[in-house]
């Protein structure tokens, strides 16, 4: 059982390296389209290379979207755990839960730059302003569809808590164990929406405008 675990362990690890690899690659392309625009060179192959990192990028979030549903629905089966009473393995799992959700959050705030990035060099490139507002609206339904499983993370999280809560001790480490879990809740339940605010990262002045979470224009420099 343990050497399928490790190899379970190793394809996860592998699957989020390419997922990064595929993401920063397109974030490297994405800063030299950009000087490309301003040197004046415009062809057809970089709106197609910006195409593909768009529909890559949303595959990608998707299927992290899924991947976090997955971690939201361990948090449940954990709570059925016979050996809820063993504290120190409790902490260690939900521990690794938790620390697998953030590296997902990590991935996706880097995909969602990217796209962020990818719209407006779009536009730049001469991209209509149909198919400009048509990507916004898939964004945003992402961005919606990602909340809602962030929130039912959270909900599963402090409900777990109040069932570890319920079999602590007044032991010190019993209690410490309590506090470290609801630290790490409020961690999450404090990470800011992806694009809260116009984006300031590179390429250089390419951002969205945003509204109460929700991508509402591009705007031209």
């Amino acid at each position: 059982m343990a050497l399928i675990q490790q190899s379970l362990k190793r394809l996860i690890s592998m699957e989020k390296n390419k997922y990064y690899g595929r993401a920063e690659g397109s974030y490297d392309y994405l800063k030299r389209a950009y000087n490309m625009y301003l040197n004046a060179d415009l062809n057809d192959r970089v709106m197609n290379e910006l195409e593909r990192i768009f529909r890559e990028s949303i595959t990608d979030i998707r299927s992290i979207k899924r991947d976090q549903i997955d971690i939201t629905t361990q948090v449940s089966d954990l709570k059925k755990k016979p050996w809820i009473w063993q504290t120190r393995e409790q902490l260690s799992n939900i521990t690794k839960i938790i620390e697998e959700y953030n590296q997902y959050e990590e991935l996706l705030k880097l995909l969602f730059m990217n796209l962020n990035g990818c719209l407006k060099l779009m536009e730049l490139y001469g991209d209509s302003q149909n198919s400009i507002d048509y990507s916004i609206s898939s964004i945003n339904n992402l961005f919606d569809e990602i909340n809602r499983n962030k929130e039912q993370f959270i909900t599963n999280l402090n409900s777990y808590s109040e069932v570890f809560k319920t079999r602590l001790s007044t032991n010190k480490y019993h209690i410490e164990n309590q506090q470290n879990i609801k630290m790490a809740i409020k961690s999450i339940d404090n990470e800011n929406m992806y694009l809260e605010s116009t984006s300031s990262t590179p390429p250089e002045k390419i951002y969205l405008t945003v509204e109460y979470g929700k991508v509402v224009s591009v705007h031209r420099n």
